[in-house]
């Protein structure tokens, strides 16, 4: 189906769940429209139909991330909580950055500096990709970012980071140092492990001989999940992990 098939479907379930927002296509951009509030700044004082640009591509992914905007959107309008600062407009002269650009921008400047690739997903997008695309980055949004998750985690410390980069880059003033908590990893809970006979009561409870074997060489090797399949055999009972894992080759 091409494009304007399935924008009206996404408008024909936007309207029967009475959200009284609209996708829009403009060019090869998506933009919502609805009646919002005067922008900061305005001469008007009532509320009348505008468009908020979404900056999303006119294909079925952006449409698919616009229809979640537009229920967003219409989420904030129904509890009198929407805000022109959280969707890229500000008073004149400020600079504002939309998260899904804020993102992009530092993806890059973060592997041109020597980061890997796998170190930015790991340590910096999965994170900051919980951050609604066409918001506008603000010290507020950060805060919430880093509140959602558990308090005095290895997440919390990782969203901090992540966070307090984003800010750093966009010239947000967000310090996510009063939120680190205090987790360390050094602080090992301490752990009540089975007795030797437990364990090969339970290996002897496996039937199926290959998972039996996978179980015997994960307790005896402390082999990782997925180290077990990816071993070297050939001077057994030294065992090898192969370069093939995201550990990469050790002896165990």
């Amino acid at each position: 189906m091409e494009i304007a098939g399935k924008l009206r479907q996404v408008n024909g379930r936007l309207k029967a769940s009475k959200v009284g927002v609209t996708v829009e296509q403009h060019g090869d951009k998506l933009r919502l429209r609805a009646t919002l509030p005067p922008k900061p700044g305005s001469s008007q004082t009532d509320p009348s139909q505008q468009r908020v640009s979404l900056g999303l591509p006119a294909n079925p992914d952006g449409l698919r991330r616009a229809e979640k905007e537009a229920r967003l959107l219409g989420a904030q309008l129904a509890a009198r909580e929407f805000e022109w600062e959280r969707w890229g407009v500000v008073g004149a002269g400020v600079p504002t950055w939309v998260c899904e650009d804020a993102i992009a921008a530092f993806e890059a400047q973060y592997l041109a500096a020597g980061g890997t690739k796998d170190t930015w997903v790991g340590d910096y997008y999965k994170p900051l990709r919980k951050l609604p695309p066409a918001a506008v980055v603000t010290a507020d949004l950060l805060r919430q970012l880093v509140e959602s998750t558990t308090p005095n985690s290895r997440s919390r410390v990782r969203f901090c980071v992540a966070a307090g980069a984003l800010a750093k880059l966009v010239g947000v003033e967000f310090d996510p140092r009063p939120y680190r908590g205090n987790y360390s990893p050094t602080k090992v809970t301490p752990r009540d492990l089975p007795t030797d006979v437990a364990i090969v009561e339970v290996r002897n409870n496996v039937q199926n001989p290959g998972w039996r074997w996978v179980y015997g060489m994960m307790a005896t090797y402390g082999l990782r999940n997925h180290e077990v399949f990816h071993v070297d055999l050939s001077c057994f009972p030294r065992v090898k992990v192969r370069e093939t894992t995201k550990t990469g080759a050790r002896e165990v």
